[in-house]
């Protein structure tokens, strides 16, 4: 059946040290079939588009951590049910070498794992022999009153609740790379200000004296920024949006790679590689983490969408304070808010992350098949999109803007100014409320790529304008496109922007509208 991408795909793209670049991996489906992605390239800081739940959205290009969610979650699977598959795949998978077992050695040829799973949370952090992490953060969510366990301790848990171990995490690859190292003088590591007794430790504090060579030295003094990077210190973290609305969050992870044994990242920790809360949406985070966790930049997002922020400007915000602070760190994050809008900010490095819904396939080829000025079609896409299974609330929607415009309509009879000016003037209701739902489908699908007659181009958030610039043009009357679009800027103000700024939802569906 048919697939579509999110954007036109870029035929070649580049990257430099100096500008941060994102691309985007969509998926979108109608009917059946397998889902293939697509790469799309966004330049600057930032990258958005809008789609609808159920919706599968990770870092990096995990195809088949993200299939495997998909296939959870579209077989009506709970959104942590999604969740754990989709970690679950990636680390058996071990994605990159840098989640699951097999990867990032510590600085004794170890590899431990570090997980955390929402939407109560479970995390554990450290933990040796078990190579099920994303299910032992479960666990931890399930069967105890703690938020995260670490160490021996939580492997032991892991395995007295049923999961395989102890096992071996490391493997030929992992011992290669260790090895390698070792000869290296074991450089480059996350010792600062330290002598090494042997140029592999042990250390102690100071600022002079080495067994191996000065150029090697150096890495011992400070760990350089560009030892951070994607296959060495990386993360999966994914959000999913069930066929219900409830929002859950997941991230794996094996850790940088030589770090100090002992150490944390922000894997485990709630707030910083990934966040959620299902009045508002979801964030995933991947990069330094022991930079990242100092700002805990997901609940940032989350709460800067749930003071009205866009998912663009919320993941942008919240990457600019870790910048702001940290200009040589490197790290990344998405945002999704609940109505399925997501987006991305990164900075000092090249950063992918993947989405897959069935609602972006339709909402394109409807958008690709908008080339006429039939005004109708876009209330056929809210009731298919955002109001899908909510036929009181877009009946609701219908009636709030019939009454407003049908008070306003009678006032501006009343003002001698719209008298006067015939092409202000119209006393019909009908192309006001068709208007009404052009404005909020603009709200509600910002990004969506609009061709008008063949002609124009533009994105769905200034369609209602080029609407009203089009009636000026062929002297059609304004009245009815001005009304309108009054009437649903108040009606998407009242139903969305008020209430994700903190106050009180005061427009909603009576009991009466229900059947």
């Amino acid at each position: 059946m048919g697939r579509t991408s999110c954007l036109n795909q870029a035929e070649s793209w580049t990257s430099t040290a100096v500008v941060c670049w994102i691309k985007r991996v969509c998926w979108a489906r109608l009917g059946g079939g397998t889902d293939q992605p697509v790469v799309v390239p966004a330049y600057g800081h930032e990258t958005e588009n809008s789609g609808h739940y159920p919706i599968v959205i990770s870092t990096w290009p995990f195809v088949e951590a993200v299939r495997a969610a998909w296939a959870a979650v579209d077989g009506g699977s709970s959104a942590v049910d999604a969740v754990v598959e989709g970690c679950s795949a990636c680390e058996e998978l071990r994605c990159d070498g840098t989640v699951g077992p097999g990867g990032s050695p510590d600085e004794n040829g170890e590899t431990t794992i570090d997980a955390l799973v929402t939407m109560e949370v479970g995390a554990v952090a450290a933990m040796r022999y078990v190579k099920d992490g994303i299910r032992a953060a479960r666990l931890v969510m399930e069967h105890t009153g703690h938020t995260l366990l670490v160490g021996e301790r939580a492997s032991a848990f892991a395995i007295s609740m049923g999961l395989p171990g102890p096992a071996n995490l490391s493997s030929s690859e992992s011992m290669e790379k260790w090895t390698n190292w070792k000869n290296n003088c074991c450089q480059p590591n996350f010792w600062k200000n330290v002598i090494p007794a042997d140029g592999c430790g042990p250390y102690q504090p100071g600022d002079r004296g080495n067994t191996c060579s000065k150029d090697n030295w150096v890495g011992v003094i400070e760990l350089k920024s560009t030892h951070v990077e994607r296959h060495n210190h990386d993360t999966i973290s994914m959000a999913v949006i069930d066929k219900v609305g409830h929002i859950a969050v997941g991230t794996s992870t094996n850790g940088a790679t030589f770090k100090i044994p002992g150490r944390v990242g922000d894997g485990p920790i709630a707030g910083s590689s990934s966040y959620a809360d299902n009045e508002v949406g979801a964030c995933g985070a991947t990069g330094d983490g022991d930079i990242m966790m100092r700002f805990l930049p997901c609940y940032q997002v989350v709460e800067s969408m749930r003071l009205g922020m866009e998912p663009k400007l919320a993941a942008k915000d919240a990457i600019s304070r870790i910048a702001r602070k940290y200009p040589n760190f490197v790290g990344a994050v998405f945002a999704i808010n609940r109505r399925g809008e997501h987006a991305g900010a990164c900075h000092g490095w090249t950063f992918q992350y993947s989405v897959l819904s069935v609602s972006a396939a339709s909402e394109q080829d409807l958008w690709n098949g908008m080339l006429d000025d039939n005004r109708a079609k876009y209330g056929v896409s809210l009731e298919r999109g955002p109001f899908d299974k909510r036929a009181a609330d877009y009946l609701w929607m219908l009636i709030f803007g019939a009454i407003s415009l049908l008070i306003l309509i009678i006032k501006s009879i009343h003002i001698p100014v719209m008298a006067a000016i015939p092409p202000l003037g119209s006393p019909f209701m009908g192309p006001s409320l068709v208007f009404m739902i052009v404005y909020i489908w603009g709200r509600e699908f910002p990004n969506a790529r609009i061709n008008l007659y063949g002609v124009v181009s533009l994105k769905g958030f200034y369609l209602p304008w080029a609407m009203l610039a089009l009636d000026l043009i062929f002297g059609d009357p304004l009245m009815p496109d001005i009304l309108g679009m009054v009437v649903g800027h108040l009606y998407y103000f009242l139903t969305v922007l008020h209430p994700l700024s903190g106050g009180k939802f005061i427009l909603k569906t009576p009991l009466w509208v229900y059947p």
